[in-house]
């Protein structure tokens, strides 16, 4: 830090700013790798020093990046303006004690310097909190301290993802020559907030590829929400884990990038396996896999709509159900059109109607004058969920009246085919 300076009011025409701003102040030491200051340069034209750094120990910190870009020198005048109003007041900075604090150092056309100090510390002056807010719009930094300390929180942007797999084969038939073949796979995974879409990317080697896109308003950006800013990927697996060397004819890599609002891009790679990959990665994939099922409708290849009429009035939903797997089938009629191929049902069984749990195997529809059942002999889906029932099946399921009963489907079955 530059220290304790006399309170000189700023005179003449700003030139370039320089803003040190520390949030170490008095408490519980930083996490390793948490950010505790930036440096700011800024210049009339335009011209944007930054670096910023992480905590190591309290005599040292890390440089966590450093990047140089230019702005709008139109937004830096009106800026240059607030800051030079400002600070060429009388009044004294108050300090604070035991919270974080800002240095800055403005020069002049005239190339003279003037310091000031400062508590950073949101409230204290609302005129420093606006410039505040101004500095993040104008070099599009949300994460800046400024004189604040207060900068907006972090987000996560982008999530990119490639994975390659290769195979090796070696051929059986000589005619083809000692060398391995080559059959590569690859897949990519773009979750951009920006455009508020997900596009998966499969490529069968060479020759073939598809590629699904999803473009959801706020939809993309809530699951990016959803993920955890500060952990995401950030703890890898046992990576250093001694494994013997495999001989395989396979391989399986990936890469991973994460842009942030606030923080450095991140970049990993590495073998797609239990050991390579971060610990949370099966975390991340079933919070994609809910997305995706959430949005996987394909209604052109349901035969629950194209092979269901869509006015019920004019027909008849008749289920085929069995009380075992590849079992007998029995017919039974479904009033009110609600169940679908696999649902467990309830169903009335033989001449003392035993109530009995079966799953559906077809649905089928048909006008009442083509039923594949008597009408008035046809029995119906009971509405009882099959978990209300006992498990305990009745003793005669398999008796005389269950066969008859049965066998009374059977030939009014037949009977349809002839």
């Amino acid at each position: 830090m530059m220290g304790s300076y006399e309170y000189i009011p700023f005179r003449g025409e700003l030139q370039k700013m320089r803003l040190i701003a520390n949030n170490m102040g008095y408490g519980p030491l930083p996490a390793p790798g948490e950010e505790v200051e930036q440096r700011l340069t800024l210049t009339s034209n335009g011209k944007v020093w930054l670096s910023r750094f992480s905590y190591h120990d309290t005599a040292h910190n890390s440089l966590m990046s450093r990047k140089q870009f230019t702005v709008d020198h139109r937004c830096v005048e009106s800026l240059f303006q607030k800051i030079t109003t400002h600070f060429a007041g009388t009044e004294r900075i108050g300090m604070a004690t035991d919270v974080a604090a800002w240095e800055l150092e403005l020069t002049n056309a005239e190339g003279t310097s003037f310091r000031f100090t400062g508590p950073m510390l949101r409230g204290s002056s609302p005129t420093l909190d606006a410039i505040s807010d101004e500095l993040r719009s104008v070099l599009d930094r949300k994460g800046l301290f400024a004189f604040d300390g207060e900068p907006e929180c972090d987000r996560i942007n982008r999530i990119a993802v490639n994975y390659q797999f290769i195979r090796h084969i070696q051929p059986s038939i000589p005619v083809f020559g000692s060398s391995p073949i080559t059959r590569t796979y690859g897949e990519s995974l773009i979750i951009d907030r920006a455009s508020e879409t997900i596009e998966y990317h499969h490529q069968f080697g060479t020759a073939c590829e598809t590629t699904h896109r999803y473009h959801v308003h706020k939809g993309v950006p809530s699951l990016l929400d959803a993920l955890d800013v500060d952990t995401l990927f950030r703890r890898m697996t046992d990576s250093l884990l001694e494994r013997e060397p495999v001989d395989s004819d396979e391989e399986r890599e990936y890469n991973i990038t994460v842009d942030y609002e606030v923080s450095p891009q991140l970049v990993l790679s590495g073998c797609f396996d239990c050991y390579g990959l971060p610990e949370d990665w099966s975390d991340f994939v079933e919070c994609l896999k809910e997305f995706f099922e959430f949005y996987h409708i394909h209604d052109l290849l349901n035969e629950n709509y194209f092979k269901k009429p869509l006015d019920k009035s004019s027909c008849l939903a008749f289920c085929l159900v069995e009380f075992e797997p590849h079992g007998k089938t029995y017919y039974y009629l479904d009033r009110h059109f609600e169940y679908k191929v696999g649902d467990q049902v309830t169903v009335p069984v033989g001449d003392y109607e035993h109530i009995l749990k079966a799953r559906v195997v077809q649905v089928e529809y048909f006008k009442p004058e083509d039923a594949p059942f008597p009408l008035d002999r046809i029995k119906e889906i009971l509405p009882v969920a099959p978990e209300d029932l006992d498990e305990r099946v009745p003793e005669d399921t398999e008796s005389k009246e269950h066969d008859d009963w049965a066998l009374e489907h059977k030939s009014w079955r037949i009977g349809l085919t002839k």
